[in-house]
């Protein structure tokens, strides 16, 4: 016997769309893709359990049914089809079709009405006919022989549902469906039914009389109030149970036998899967991968003068030999070097390549990686592997073999495709300018390293030993009793049950006792103001002070931190094994960490921080003239901010006026909302309100330049910084007021902070350039936010100083000055 699948398209849309409704999923470009992404899922996992001969699909039209014509209220509660949904439905046809599988639908019926007429003339000709909907009307036409798939509330599993499970379900059997419907209604189709009849009823009168029509033949026969409501609403119901009667003589202008599944349209599913970036799908669908052929040698030919790719081949974290690809010829070397010379090389991460392959960073290369991070920049995977996917849709299989030399043929490959999407999307100039010579400045930061003291580490663990063993007395003196102070739970209930403080957040698992919390309970309770120490000094102990010594490498005597150029979505670099970005910068502790980086003898520490260079960005951008007058002018820019913005003369500008137009200036370039800088000040939002008016008020430029910005964004779904980098913002679509605020912020601060990290990032390429060229032995040898930090033989100082000011200052010109501050000691803290 044939087996046909006959879908309820419109249906399975809606479930897919919803299903995802709290956490869409979004492409690159912002676009909801959660019902075709559902939707494909769903239907595959179908076809794959049942394997039909032959399929149908179809889907509701916009042009009102008989139904709709006949009674105005029908699916009237109904909303419209969310506009985020609405452009998924025809890439949802077209993933259908390349599926192989018809659609079939027909002006003014209903999916259901076709599925129904589909499933009858099937059954007739001797089909096992199988019906993958969720809507309980279809049940109706439930026979032997047509059965019914659904899918589970909330989950992914099937349910079968068969004619006995009608009747256990409903009470009734399928073919009264429509009399039960009648009178209990529906209000997912706003049929009305009966009021005040509900399913125990409607199944009790069903069983008496067995069918509506009987049932109001005999309603003088009912007694007491259900009687009377059938009476009132006679008409209504027999309303209802018309529309709920699906139709089985529909015109399809089809015949069953051309309802044979189809091939599957491989190419077409490809393109618009790249499109969709359903990278999962793309995976299932190209299954076992393109094989590279390849060649296993232990010497390889002569290579000079031709483009090569080479890829390390790891496993488990050992580096057992390289792959090598010309685009023609494959080879697979097991041995870590010699790296063959070529006259240009195409990389993934050139700088852990080398690292890997103890290999210098080549004079000429293009790094594949690197180039797809400033393509997609709020991506976690820029490997050869995704890029082939998203470009060929192929799998580099098998992907668990670590010699597959398949990624260096497709890095050679599709590197030309790759940078011709950097000029197509404005970034070559950042990529060649900034980007690639960077490579090569971080890889020399990380071979050079830094010196710690470790002694002087030791000592201060064992002094916060002491702090944190007389915090804990304190603590456990106030509560009345001991506990274990990191465990949340305990100390949940130690706070809010045992000691009765009120309690300002909850959670799944009972009361916070976030840092928030805690700071909010520590302006009246000293218990919260000492745990907040606690904890401050138990991070920092057990983050850094206690770490940083073992990360020195024994042969060098050094920390080599790695400093990750593909991670932040800004463009500002991050570093690792220590991550030094969030050593606290104010605070004595902070102070103390510096201290312990140090100078070797004969040499210093030299730090050069950006003056307020996000400020300056912003007047830059801007153009708004009381800023950049005041940056000109060399003023205190807070202070000229609170002179403004509170309306008094500079010189009755008082320390806590200033604090808070500092947090106000800083605030406005993250977008922060009134009720984000009432929290950050301590005043009501009212205030809060007043403090950014006013500020508006005293640098229209800026007011001008966010409204813009964020209409810019809105529109285009993304923003630019000074030098082309380019940032998505698909927030900006959520239908979530909050999350599109947010993405209103990003929108503000994208164009100010990547463009500060592209000044410092161009910055520290001009400075490696400089020391080379004049033949110095000072070396850059941190970042971190606006802050260089370097090692420079004190022979060198005065010129290297002269140096690191001339280019930071001068690597861009804006509308303002750039200043840099620069300090020196013998160590990091001194220095800065």
């Amino acid at each position: 016997m044939s087996r046909i699948l006959l879908v309820d398209g419109s249906g399975l849309i809606y479930r897919s769309f919803y299903a995802f409704i709290k956490n869409p999923l979004r492409n690159s470009k912002g676009e909801n893709t959660s019902a075709a992404f559902g939707y494909t899922k769903s239907l595959l996992k179908v076809l794959d359990e049942l394997n039909p001969e032959y399929a149908a699909v179809s889907f509701d039209l916009p042009k009102p049914t008989e139904r709709h014509l006949l009674f105005k209220e029908y699916k009237a509660k109904r909303p419209p089809m969310p506009d985020e949904l609405k452009p998924q439905v025809g890439k949802i046809k077209e993933i259908t079709l390349a599926l192989g599988l018809p659609i079939v639908e027909v002006e003014g019926y209903e999916a259901d009405d076709v599925i129904a007429t589909l499933a009858k003339l099937a059954r007739e000709k001797g089909f096992e006919v199988i019906i993958f909907s969720m809507d309980k009307d279809i049940m109706q036409v439930l026979s032997p022989g047509i059965k019914m798939l659904n899918m589970r509330p909330t989950t992914t599993e099937f349910e079968w549902i068969e004619v006995p499970d009608v009747k256990e379900k409903f009470g009734v059997p399928p073919e009264l469906i429509p009399d039960y419907l009648g009178l209990s209604g529906d209000t997912s189709d706003n049929i009305p039914g009966v009021p005040g009849i509900g399913p125990k009823t409607a199944k009790k009168l069903l069983e008496e009389y067995g069918s509506l029509e009987k049932v109001l033949e005999n309603v003088d026969r009912i007694p007491g109030r259900i009687g009377k409501l059938l009476k009132k609403h006679k008409k209504q119901a027999e309303e209802s149970k018309y529309l709920a009667v699906l139709k089985l003589d529909v015109p399809v202008q089809v015949k069953i036998e051309d309802l044979k599944r189809r091939e599957v349209d491989k190419e077409k599913l490809i393109r618009v899967f790249q499109e969709l970036e359903f990278y999962s799908l793309l995976k299932e669908l190209s299954g076992e991968g393109e094989k590279v052929e390849f060649e296993e040698v232990e010497e390889l030919p002569e290579l000079e003068g031709e483009t090569i790719s080479v890829i390390p081949c790891v496993k488990d974290g050992w580096v057992y030999g390289f792959s090598v690809s010309s685009g023609v010829k494959n080879y697979l070397v097991r041995r870590k070097k010699p790296v063959p010379s070529a006259s240009f090389y195409v990389l993934e991460d050139a700088k852990n390549t080398a690292w890997a392959l103890e290999w210098e960073i080549p004079e000429k290369f293009f790094d594949i990686a690197l180039a797809d991070y400033l393509l997609h920049p709020l991506r976690t995977d820029h490997s050869v592997e995704r890029i082939a996917l998203e470009m060929r849709g192929v799998v580099l299989s098998p992907s668990s073999n670590s010699f597959y030399p398949g990624k260096a043929y497709y890095a050679v490959k599709l590197w030309k495709e790759v940078e011709k999407r950097l000029e197509e999307e404005g970034l070559l100039e950042l990529y060649y300018k900034i980007e690639l010579p960077l490579v090569r400045v971080l890889f020399a930061m990380e071979k050079h390293g830094i010196m710690i003291d470790v002694d002087f580490f030791r000592e201060l663990s064992r002094m916060l030993e002491r702090e944190l063993e007389d915090l804990e007395k304190e603590i456990f003196g106030l509560a009345g009793l001991k506990f274990n102070i990191r465990s949340p739970k305990q100390l949940s209930d130690v706070l809010f049950k045992q000691m009765g403080l009120p309690p300002v957040k909850k959670t799944k698992t009972g009361y916070s006792t976030d840092s928030e919390v805690l700071a909010k309970l520590a302006e009246k309770y000293e218990i919260a103001r000492l745990l907040l120490s606690f904890r401050e000094l138990d991070k920092l102990r057990s983050t850094y002070i206690d770490v940083l010594p073992t990360l020195v490498n024994p042969e060098t005597g050094r920390i080599h931190a790695s400093f990750n150029q593909m991670v932040t979505a800004t463009g500002r670099l991050s570093s690792s094994n220590p991550n030094l970005q969030n050593i606290p910068i104010k605070g004595d502790l902070g102070k103390e960490i510096r201290k312990g980086f140090i100078a070797p003898p004969g040499k210093l520490i030299i730090s050069a921080d950006y003056s307020q260079i996000e400020l300056r960005i912003l007047a830059h951008v801007s153009s708004d003239e009381n800023l950049i007058r005041a940056f000109k002018e060399g003023r205190d820019i807070h202070s000229n901010t609170a002179s403004l913005v509170f309306g008094v003369p500079p010189d009755e500008i008082t320390h806590d006026m200033r604090r808070k137009a500092k947090v106000v200036n800083f605030g406005i370039v993250y977008g922060m909302s009134p009720y984000g800088l009432s929290k950050e000040l301590g005043i009501d939002v009212h205030e809060a309100e007043r403090f950014i008016k006013n500020y508006f008020s005293a640098f229209p430029g800026v007011e001008k330049w966010i409204r813009e910005i964020v209409k810019f964004a809105k529109e285009k779904g993304y923003v630019r910084t000074l030098f082309g980098r380019k940032r998505e913002i698909p927030e900006l679509r959520s239908p979530q007021r909050q999350v599109r605020e947010y993405g209103e912020r990003i929108a503000i601060n994208t164009p100010i902070q990547g463009t500060a990290a592209d000044i410092i990032k161009l910055a520290m390429v001009n400075l490696h350039r400089r020391f080379e060229k004049e033949k110095m032995k000072s070396a850059m040898v941190l970042q971190i936010h606006d802050e260089l930090v370097f090692e420079v033989p004190e022979e060198e100082r005065e010129k290297a100083k002269k140096i690191i000011k001339e280019e930071m200052e001068n690597a861009v010109e804006l509308k303002v000055p750039l200043e840099v501050e620069i300090g020196e000691g013998r160590n990091w803290y001194e220095a800065h």
